[in-house]
């Protein structure tokens, strides 16, 4: 028997299991690392607030937080490392609840066209004005599911894994937030021995193409700056590399 096709059909087995349950989960896998699963055993969504400490668990934040949109915490009740770990300590979890996979209010194609023609000529207009010297305005693109959407949920963040293995890959659902799947190669944060660390990263290039071209050195260096300024505004001490 093929060990790649065992380890796919137990893969599947997980992520479908996951998503019949009805609780907040997060699954994920940063580059070099064996993937992890949070699982919470109650369906309350905790959202976050700038004076929450001591926490743990996985935090999902958006871009901009909203009501709709807060930045929520998916508690460790259950942590396992590993796929046949995670395997081992599902066994006794039963669906709880139906998935919500969409919690949100989408705009029709035309005034998601309109909403996207307005912020852009806003976004140029402060360039324009020297506000800011790059501004990327995003465009929402809704599809319709299958009847086999677990499947295709379970395909897609499996096929992520296996293209991206120097990114941090995860999918995460609560009933509050719904269903995401996402891959950065980006470090956010990390710290040791009392050192955190960050980085700028922004251009876009394949991989091998060699040399940055200079829009690409120019978009890092803004990303690289804003960084700078904001940890200057806090008095941090700092090295860049």
């Amino acid at each position: 028997m093929n060990n790649k096709n065992t380890d796919n059909r137990q893969q599947v087995r997980i992520i479908d299991k996951l998503l019949h349950c009805g609780l907040p989960f997060a699954l994920f896998r940063a580059p070099q690392h064996e993937p992890t699963l949070y699982l919470q055993l109650d369906a309350e969504v905790k959202c976050l607030h700038h004076d929450d400490t001591d926490l743990q668990g996985f935090i999902y934040a958006p871009f901009e937080e909203t009501q709709e949109t807060p930045t929520i915490l998916i508690r460790p009740d259950l942590l396992a490392h590993g796929w046949g770990d995670m395997e081992t300590q599902l066994a006794g979890i039963t669906a709880s609840a139906p998935m919500c996979l969409d919690t949100l209010t989408r705009p029709s194609a035309e005034q998601e066209d309109a909403s996207y023609k307005t912020r852009f000529h806003l976004c140029l207009e402060a360039i324009h004005r020297g506000e800011f010297n790059k501004l990327v305005t995003a465009k929402c693109q809704c599809a319709k599911g299958t009847d086999h959407l677990h499947d295709h949920e379970a395909t897609v963040f499996l096929q992520a894994l296996e293209a991206y293995p120097g990114n941090m890959v995860h999918l995460v659902y609560t009933p509050l937030t719904g269903l995401w799947i996402g891959a950065s190669p980006e470090l956010f944060l990390s710290q040791r021995e009392g050192i955190w660390q960050t980085m700028a990263l922004a251009g876009t290039q394949a991989k091998g193409e060699g040399t940055w071209s200079a829009k690409n050195i120019e978009e890092q260096d803004y990303v690289a700056r804003f960084i700078h300024d904001l940890l200057v505004s806090l008095e941090a001490t700092m090295e860049s590399e």
